[in-house]
């Protein structure tokens, strides 16, 4: 049988054609994104991330190689320092805080908390801080944001002047406005010593501001200051209704053994004592314990731990001493009192 020339050539094209096209896709270069990293200057790499410690991860050939390496850990940095180790002059610390107040930035109010005496530019910036604070146009976010930052700064100067600025104030919203961020105040016992000197003031915002404000501290002497007041003021509530007072005061260790004798007393005041030393957690759970284990009156007993409960929080620590308090058979008015607490715990409500 004789082959047909016309069939013979086409099947030969076609195997040609098919020889190329495998040979085309072996020696087609690979893709660029895939093999390749293009060039990035070093400055290019600094404006995006703001991060100095990115040039670390770049190669010899100004390429960066694995973009896992690169750590943005020195911006996290940035936002918890204090400011004077961020901001080198009053100018930079009040654009800062300038930008702070538009957002209501918490993390501006951290840099700018109890910077302390060493800070060199810092009675140009408050002054600076007070004039933005007391601007006619300035809006209600604005004189909140400006006078906290005085609250929190730890100088009774700036204390003063918030206190001055609520008895000045040409409204009420104001008043209240500068009220709000006196409660608010940081400081040693030179500014609970200020603060002291309106305990009784007439204008009942700043009274009870100032009561507050002592509140926020947790010095033996801030416990003392209120303690005191309370009694001479005859006021066994302790201002607790109002959500200030001894019975709210978060204190400081060196504060329990004062805190601990005023509830040995087991007096009309000692129940504020009680929920002082429960607010510290799980050393002030002990000590209020301690103190009703060695009682012989549980009647007085039972009247300090009115609306005790209320504050204690959880701690693994503190459930294994209460349980421990349990296994040596209590009292009955100790052995309701930590049945009570432990079945008021809720380990992932509180990690919440």
């Amino acid at each position: 049988m004789t082959k047909n020339p016309k069939k013979t050539l086409l099947l030969l094209l076609g195997i040609i054609l098919v020889a190329l096209l495998v040979f085309s896709v072996m020696k087609a270069p690979e893709s660029p994104s895939a093999s390749t990293t293009s060039p990035v200057k070093e400055t290019d790499v600094q404006e995006v991330s703001g991060n100095k410690d990115l040039t670390a991860s770049m190669s010899n050939e100004g390429t960066i190689t694995d973009f896992s390496d690169i750590e943005l850990e020195n911006v996290e940095e940035l936002d918890t320092r204090p400011a004077t180790e961020i901001y080198t002059n009053a100018q930079e610390a009040l654009a800062a805080i300038q930008a702070g107040a538009e957002e209501y930035d918490d993390i501006i109010l951290e840099q700018f908390s109890l910077l302390g005496e060493d800070c060199a530019f810092c009675d140009s910036l408050y002054q600076q801080v007070i004039s933005l604070m007391l601007k006619p146009d300035a809006n209600e976010d604005e004189k909140a944001y400006y006078s906290e930052v005085l609250a929190i700064s730890g100088r009774p100067e700036n204390i003063e002047t918030l206190i001055n600025s609520i008895r000045e104030a040409s409204n009420e919203d104001d008043a209240d406005i500068f009220a709000e961020s006196l409660e608010l105040a940081l400081g040693d016992d030179k500014v609970v010593k200020l603060l002291a000197n309106f305990l009784e003031d007439k204008n009942e915002l700043l009274q009870e501001s100032s009561i507050a404000a002592i509140t926020n501290q947790g010095s033996k002497f801030a416990a003392q200051t209120l303690y005191e007041h309370t009694v001479s003021r005859k006021e066994t509530d302790g201002y607790y209704d109002l959500g200030i007072g001894l019975g709210e005061m978060i204190p400081d260790e060196a504060t329990l053994p004062y805190l601990q004798e005023l509830v040995l007393k087991r007096d009309e005041y000692s129940h504020l004592a009680v929920k002082s030393l429960l607010n510290y957690g799980n050393d002030g759970v002990v000590l209020v314990f301690d103190a009703l284990t060695n009682s012989s009156d549980p009647e007085k007993d039972k009247k300090m731990l009115v609306d005790a409960i209320d504050h204690v929080g959880y701690e693994e620590a503190t459930m294994n001493f209460l349980k421990d308090v349990l296994a040596d058979n209590p009292a009955p008015l100790v052995a309701q009192f930590a049945q009570d607490i432990l079945a008021g715990f809720d380990p992932e409500e509180d990690d919440e």
